[in-house]
C-alpha cells in the first residue's frame, strides 16, 4: 500500500511538472512587447537550427523589414542567409484579432499562425513546410516563445515536432541595432 501512494505521488509531480507556461502568465511583466512596434522598420536577427541531439545543423542572420499596410496588417518581410551561402525569405502577414492576438499567414505556413502577446512574452505557434531535399517536403509543428529583454534584444526559442516529438529547435536573437561587420569598431 506504502509503495502505491508513492507511485501516486510521483505521478502527481511528474504531471505537474509537465504543465507549460500560458502566454497571459506574463501579463504583468516588463517592458511591454508589442510585435507591431518592435518589428517595425529594420530589424536583425542571428540564430541557429539544433537537431533533437541538440547538434548545430544550420547557422543564418535575418535582415527583417517590417511595416503597416492599408488594411491594418503588419507585413514583415525576412531575409534569411545561411552560413553555407544560401538564402531564402520569409514574407509574413498577420491581421489582429484583438489588442493581445493575431492571425499571421505566410507562404510556407500551413494554415493559419496564431500569435499572442501578454508583457513582455510572445507565444506562437503554426505549421511549417521544410524542404528538406530536392522536392521532398516536411511539415514540422512550430511553437515560438519571443521575450523581449530590458536592453531591447528580443530572445526566440522555438521548438519544431513533426509526429508529437520534438525534433529540434531554432535560437534566434532579435535587435533593433545594426549587427557589426567584420573590420568595423
Amino acid at each position: 500500500m506504502k509503495s502505491w501512494h508513492i507511485a501516486c505521488g510521483l505521478l502527481f509531480v511528474g504531471l505537474v511538472g509537465c504543465s507549460s507556461p500560458e502566454v497571459r502568465d506574463y501579463e504583468n511583466t516588463t517592458p511591454q512587447f508589442d510585435i507591431q512596434s518592435y518589428f517595425a522598420g529594420q530589424t536583425w536577427a542571428s540564430g541557429m537550427v539544433q537537431d533533437f541531439s541538440g547538434e548545430v545543423t544550420r547557422r543564418f542572420t535575418v535582415s527583417i523589414e517590417g511595416h503597416t499596410d492599408a488594411k491594418g496588417h503588419f507585413i514583415m518581410d525576412e531575409h534569411f542567409q545561411y552560413a553555407n551561402g544560401e538564402t531564402s525569405q520569409r514574407v509574413w502577414t498577420f491581421k489582429p484579432v484583438d489588442e493581445h492576438c493575431f492571425e499571421g499567414s505566410a507562404a510556407d505556413v500551413i494554415g493559419t499562425a496564431y500569435a499572442c502577446q501578454y508583457g513582455h512574452a510572445v507565444h506562437m505557434n503554426y505549421d511549417l513546410s521544410v524542404e528538406l531535399d530536392k522536392g521532398d517536403y516536411w511539415t514540422f509543428a512550430i511553437e515560438d516563445w519571443l521575450y523581449l529583454q530590458p536592453d531591447g534584444t528580443v530572445l526566440n526559442r522555438s521548438t519544431m515536432r513533426k509526429w508529437g516529438f520534438s525534433v529540434g529547435s531554432i535560437t534566434i536573437s532579435f535587435s533593433k541595432q545594426a549587427p557589426r561587420t567584420a573590420g568595423s569598431e
